[in-house]
């Protein structure tokens, strides 16, 4: 992690999944994994021992605790990080060194991945998580829980023209392998006839 900012991805977490109800398992994954995009390491047990993994255990015994449960009664381990969703935004902020730019980049990027919506939950949850960038403080994301994939139309009518002339080429193809089935039978079958 850069010494030009300090995250909570506690807070985050929670301001992702609301203080009403939520599962103690999704704050739990949630924080390490944002944890982990910022230390980029793709490892549980990295992070875990890391000084910064103090914030989501703090989180995650907060959480149990909220759900009227004891951590000592329920003991729940840092989780497994799969990854398949990027997070593009740490990267970003270290480069960019703008919080605001960064997200709008983060996002943009998003739009070229396998789970659109999910990476660009991943970029609101990783900008809330930063808490103070440089000398000022971060402002915050407002969260919604469905990030819809917005296209330009023009993408929209290359991707038509595209899917009808593949469409097109594979009905002519079709068309042509039966004409040329058809029309060898029939040879075939005159053959027949003559001998």
């Amino acid at each position: 992690m850069s010494k030009d900012f300090i995250i909570n991805p506690c807070k985050s977490c929670m301001k992702k999944f609301g203080s009403d109800s939520y599962d103690v398992n999704q704050i739990n994954q949630c924080c390490y994994e944002t944890l982990d995009a910022f230390k980029g390491t793709g490892s549980v047990n990295s992070v875990r021992t890391s000084s910064a993994a103090k914030n989501c255990i703090d989180c995650v015994q907060k959480a149990i605790k909220n759900t009227g449960k004891d951590p000592c009664d329920l003991r729940i381990d840092p989780p497994a990080l799969w990854g398949n969703v990027p997070h593009f935004f740490p990267r970003l902020l270290n480069e960019m060194k703008d919080v605001e730019k960064a997200g709008i980049e983060c996002k943009n990027m998003c739009l070229d991945t396998r789970y659109p919506n999910e990476c660009i939950e991943n970029c609101h949850t990783d900008m809330n998580a930063v808490e103070k960038y440089g000398k000022k403080p971060s402002a915050s994301v407002r969260e919604k829980r469905k990030y819809p994939v917005k296209t330009s139309k023009s993408n929209n009518s290359n991707n038509s023209n595209n899917n009808k002339y593949i469409t097109v080429t594979i009905v002519v193809s079709i068309i042509l392998a039966l004409i040329y089935s058809i029309w060898k039978i029939s040879k075939l079958h005159s053959l027949s006839e003559d001998i």
